[in-house]
C-alpha cells in the first residue's frame, strides 16, 4: 500500500514538473535571448506606428500657391510712358527718324527733278554728278554743278559745287567754287540746302516720271 502511494506521488510530481516546463516554454521566446514574447496587440500597434511615420516622410510638403510663385506684373502703359519721357527724345521722334532714313534710302536721287515753285530743274546722273539749272525772267541762267556723296541716313552732301552764270550769247562765267550743301529726300520730294547763298530756300523738287 505504501509503495503504491509512493508511485502515485512520484507520477504526480512528474506530471506537475512537465506542466510547469510547458508553461515556461510558452512564455520564453525561441531565440534564446531570455526576453518574453510581446503580446500580439502591442506588436500590431508598433507596426501601425511605423507605417504612419513612413507615410509622413513620403508625403510631399504642400506646394506654394500660384499667387506666391507668379512673376511681378509690369504695367505696359507705365513702361511706354517711361520710354516716351526719356531725356534723349520721345519714342515718336525715334520712329520718325527711322522712317526718314528708310525713305531717303528707298527713293533713288538719280533722274530728273523739277522745282514746284520756280523754273529750276535738277539732273542727277548715275555716277553722282548733279547739275541744277535755274533760268531767270531776263533770260539769264544759273548753273550749279557738283558731285554727291550719300550718308548712311540717305542724306546727299556735296563740297565741290561750282556756280556759273550765262547771259545771252556770252560764255558762262564762274561766280564761285568749292561750294557746299545738301540734298534731302523727304515725303518723296528733294529739298536743297545751299550753304553759300541759301539759293535752295523754298525749293521743293519733285521727281519727273
Amino acid at each position: 500500500m505504501k509503495k503504491r502511494m509512493l508511485v502515485l506521488l512520484s507520477l504526480t510530481l512528474v506530471c506537475l514538473m512537465l506542466l510547469v516546463g510547458c508553461g515556461k516554454k510558452q512564455t520564453v521566446t525561441g531565440s534564446g535571448s531570455g526576453e518574453t514574447d510581446v503580446p500580439e496587440q502591442t506588436e500590431t500597434t508598433k507596426k501601425n506606428d511605423k507605417k504612419t511615420k513612413a507615410k509622413a516622410k513620403e508625403s510631399p510638403s504642400p506646394a506654394p500657391s500660384a499667387a506666391a510663385t507668379a512673376a511681378p506684373t509690369v504695367d505696359p502703359v507705365q513702361a511706354v510712358t517711361e520710354v516716351q519721357s526719356g531725356e534723349e527724345g520721345t519714342w515718336e521722334d525715334v520712329e520718325q527718324a527711322q522712317e526718314d532714313v528708310m525713305e531717303n534710302l528707298a527713293v533713288s536721287p538719280t533722274g530728273n527733278w523739277s522745282d514746284r515753285n520756280s523754273s529750276a530743274t535738277m539732273v542727277v546722273d548715275g555716277d553722282g554728278s548733279a547739275t541744277i539749272l535755274w533760268i531767270q525772267s531776263d533770260g539769264s541762267a544759273y548753273f550749279w554743278t557738283f558731285t554727291l556723296t550719300q550718308d548712311d541716313d540717305g542724306t546727299l552732301h556735296y563740297s565741290d559745287c561750282v556756280k556759273q552764270i550765262q547771259s545771252g550769247n556770252q560764255p558762262p562765267r564762274v561766280l564761285y567754287q568749292n561750294g557746299t550743301g545738301t540734298l534731302t529726300i523727304k515725303d518723296g520730294s528733294m529739298y536743297w540746302q545751299d550753304d553759300i547763298e541759301d539759293s535752295g530756300s523754298g525749293c521743293v523738287f519733285a521727281k519727273e516720271s
